[in-house]
């Protein structure tokens, strides 16, 4: 980008610092202005670009324009970034942001912190952590204006945000992203249906079709051995109680008698395969009934959007500011719209007691993001009493661990030529070693949160 400018001031050269720190010009990635003066009759072009890091500012100079030293578009057009030049950097960041940012003793901690630490040191600048945002919002678009932490890199003079961030379409427009590296979506945690009375489980052990195939077989077992092998006959009768009993016992495992003296050798081959299949139906029953006797039986789970709209339980979420009830109420879905309308917020200094009071009374289904709810699992120790929805609802495709404003203003602050924040390796790795120390079984009611 290049910019003319005639007018000189006193000193010779012309005060284009207005120029090239306008917004539209910080906004280009390379940046040479040229000024055209006279000196001894002849008329020379001075280069000048702009360091916004550097002392020397907007105002750095490049030399005079000759074909012996601007030989490559390197020269013309140098990098405006080669690094940060010691600058502070002001982050708009909440540690309530488990495991991307949090708080640990007196100060912050977290995956993104590491990952920046990593690259402050690269690119020679420091930076300062806000513990919380002044409205206690994590950063919406309300009636026009920003709030939380996207207000603050829009109107508090904040640098960049680190906390976890849907990008959706608004977010998207207003801010610049950096590099996204991991996607989630919103879940939902319930409590466990409860189990079925204990009776029950003696019919658990089969399924209802072989139920009704061992009680036809056994009926017609003892009709066929009842009519084809009678054992005792007096005057031309059966005697059917005594053959059905002879098929019965084989089903409840039972010794009987067939008699010694050697007469229907063939009826006694008959029942002995009979009695045989009995006692593998039996063995296997018994399996069976031993598992289903030691771990509870439940009634169908909530795992679907759908059946959570159709169901009875309504959907609580802490009131941080966040855009996902409002994009509920306005979805074209059927069923989220439907949440939408059953969606209650509680205050954000509430902690989640009242959400996971809900859940535990099955009232409520708690939404916040999947990995968090994980989180709140273990710290209020209801891991054995809750599940996690296998649905989970997604607003966007990707989440984002920084943003910056897009204004121009700032806007070198979070230089494009940075080679480390694009390291997806580095972002990933550094997620992982932080997510299993802060998922460590504790009865601390109160943690840090992962946010939308």
């Amino acid at each position: 980008m290049s910019v003319h400018k005639s007018q000189e001031n006193p000193q010779g050269l012309s005060d284009t610092t207005e120029v090239v720190s306008h917004a539209v010009v910080q906004r280009s990635r390379y940046l040479v202005l040229f000024e055209q003066h006279v000196v001894n009759i002849s008329k020379v072009f001075y280069m000048f670009t702009s360091y916004p890091f550097s002392p020397e500012g907007h105002r750095a100079t490049l030399g005079s324009w000759s074909n012996k030293t601007i030989t490559s578009v390197v020269d013309l057009f140098p990098d405006r970034y080669p690094d940060l030049q010691g600058a502070v950097l002001y982050l708009a960041s909440w540690c309530d942001d488990f495991p991307i940012i949090y708080v640990s003793g007196d100060g912050c901690i977290g995956s993104s912190l590491d990952t920046l630490s990593l690259i402050a040191h690269k690119l020679n600048f420091t930076y300062e952590v806000q513990r919380e945002t002044q409205d206690q919002h994590w950063g919406a678009l309300e009636n026009g204006n920003w709030t939380g932490m996207l207000g603050d890199l829009k109107y508090n003079g904040k640098d960049l945000a680190l906390n976890w961030f849907l990008l959706n379409h608004n977010r998207w427009k207003a801010f610049d992203a950096l590099y996204p590296y991991y996607a989630e979506g919103f879940g939902f945690l319930a409590r466990l249906p409860e189990p079925a009375p204990r009776w029950k489980n003696l019919t658990y052990s089969f399924t209802t079709n072989l139920w009704l195939i061992i009680v036809c077989s056994t009926m017609v077992v003892s009709c066929m051995f009842s009519a084809l092998m009678p054992r005792h006959m007096t005057e031309g009768t059966v005697d059917h109680i005594q053959q059905i009993i002879l098929v019965c016992a084989g089903v409840v495992r039972q010794v009987v008698d067939l008699g010694g003296d050697g007469r229907w050798a063939w009826q006694r081959v008959w029942l002995g395969w009979w009695w045989l299949g009995c006692i593998i139906l039996t063995t296997a029953y018994t399996c069976n009934l031993i598992a289903f006797l030691t771990v509870p039986v439940y009634t169908t789970r909530i795992e679907t959007v759908a059946h959570l709209a159709a169901s009875d339980l309504r959907v609580i979420m802490q009131d941080y500011g966040s855009f996902l009830p409002e994009a509920l109420k306005e979805s074209s879905d059927p069923h989220l719209y439907t949440l939408g309308h059953k969606l209650d917020l509680y205050p954000y200094e509430e902690a989640y007691d009242p959400a996971i009071y809900g859940v535990l009374n099955r009232t409520h289904a708690l939404t916040e993001t999947y990995s968090y709810l994980m989180n709140l699992q273990i710290q209020y120790n209801v891991t054995q009493d809750t599940y996690l929805m296998k649905e989970q609802v997604r607003c966007t495709r990707v989440t984002c661990p920084g943003s910056c404003p897009r204004t121009p203003r700032t806007q070198p602050r979070c230089p494009p030529s940075s080679p480390d924040s694009g390291k997806r390796g580095l972002l990933t790795s550094s997620f992982s070693y932080t997510l299993p120390a802060c998922l460590r079984p504790s009865r601390t009611p109160r943690s840090p949160r992962c946010r939308p």
